[in-house]
């Protein structure tokens, strides 16, 4: 696994480490069936500071070390990577499909910051960028 996993503005922000051992086994489930894969994360752990310079949503997984931008190649790693986090027991993902990316992250619990009435991070559930 390569990429942007901790905040790129050197804060020391890391993703959670059982996370990261979540993101380890989708990569192994891929790597059994494409040939050299290695997974890329185009977005990994951020700070509030950061992630408020960049515009990102205040309640964002990002900033608990808990939520991943993955790059996608083709709509067969797609297809074989969306297998992977349903079979991981993911349940909260985000269709990035026309910039690219799937959204993965494991928050759960109370918002920071509640957002139209919704006090926690909704569970199965999927949503477009």
């Amino acid at each position: 696994m390569r990429g942007i996993l901790d905040c790129p503005c050197g804060c020391g922000t890391e993703l959670n480490s059982e996370f990261v051992k979540l993101l380890e086994t989708i990569e192994a489930e891929l790597k059994l069936k494409l040939q050299n894969y290695e997974m890329y994360i185009t977005s990994g752990a951020r700070c509030e500071k950061y992630n408020n310079e960049q515009g990102h949503t205040k309640n964002s997984a990002h900033t608990l070390g808990l939520a991943a931008d993955i790059r996608i190649d083709n709509s067969h790693q797609l297809f074989l990577l969306w297998q992977a986090i349903l079979k991981s027991g993911i349940k909260r993902i985000g269709d990035g499909i026309n910039r690219n990316f799937i959204h993965i992250d494991i928050a759960k619990g109370k918002l920071k910051y509640p957002h139209n009435k919704m006090t926690e991070y909704p569970q199965e559930i999927v949503w477009s960028y």
